[in-house]
């Protein structure tokens, strides 16, 4: 019993601490044993917080690891993995819903910040086009291609017939390299030619090409050696 006031002692004092100085002032490991407070009752997850950070090498490592695994760690509750499990699509959902009212993009940041929310725990290769109006009010975000592609097998035709669909005077062509780096390879820079001057054919703003990678981009729109593909 007098373990269990003490624990729950300390789990007042860490909440208090969390209330006062805010999230940004907690490191990792605070914040994760939080979390396991409400998946593991009545014990202490300081510990346990710690050993999950060395084993998945991070926080979002931990937040991406797959449940079996989580599950693995001796200490760990089903409804403690679930509840990790939860964060990322929770976090995905609120881009989305709070993106949907305020879609009206009006600069590359904007437009930089909008598309990396696109890819919160996406894991594999995926290539989107945002569809917007003469005042960037997003019309629509459609998957161009899932999994294992490359630029070049972007078909501009699909682009074209989703241009059609929703009307758009104005676009945004993402894609993401999940194991590299947010640089355009040769094949990136080919295929954004081309597309460039298909749309101009059909004098369809294209705006930007952004390559993701993790919460980096890269906008091929803002450098000064693809602006003129834009221009």
């Amino acid at each position: 019993m007098e373990d269990q006031n003490l624990n729950a002692g300390h789990r007042d004092r860490l909440r208090e601490e969390f209330i006062k100085a805010g999230e940004d002032a907690l490191p990792d490991y605070k914040i994760l044993e939080m979390l396991l407070f409400y998946g593991i009752p009545r014990k202490d997850t300081r510990q346990l917080a710690k050993i999950l950070l060395n084993k998945f090498g991070s926080l979002s490592g931990v937040l991406e690891a797959d449940i079996t695994d989580l599950k693995s760690v001796s200490g760990m509750t089903t409804n403690a993995a679930c509840l990790i499990k939860l964060i990322l699509p929770l976090a995905k959902r609120y881009l989305k819903s709070k993106n949907s009212d305020e879609r009206t993009l009006h600069s590359f940041d904007e437009i930089g910040s909008f598309v990396v929310g696109q890819y919160i725990a996406a894991k594999g290769e995926k290539a989107i086009l945002v569809c917007m109006n003469r005042v960037g009010k997003v019309l629509g975000v459609k998957i161009l291609a899932e999994g294992d592609f490359d630029s070049a097998g972007i078909s501009i035709r699909t682009i074209i017939e989703h241009i059609l669909q929703t009307k758009a005077t104005s676009v945004v062509l993402a894609h993401n390299h999940p194991s590299g780096i947010a640089l355009p390879s040769k094949e990136d820079v080919c295929v954004t030619r081309q597309i460039s001057d298909a749309l101009k054919a059909i004098s369809v703003n294209f705006i930007d090409h952004i390559i993701v990678s993790g919460n980096d981009y890269v906008s091929m729109a803002q450098s000064k050696e693809f602006r003129e593909i834009f221009e």
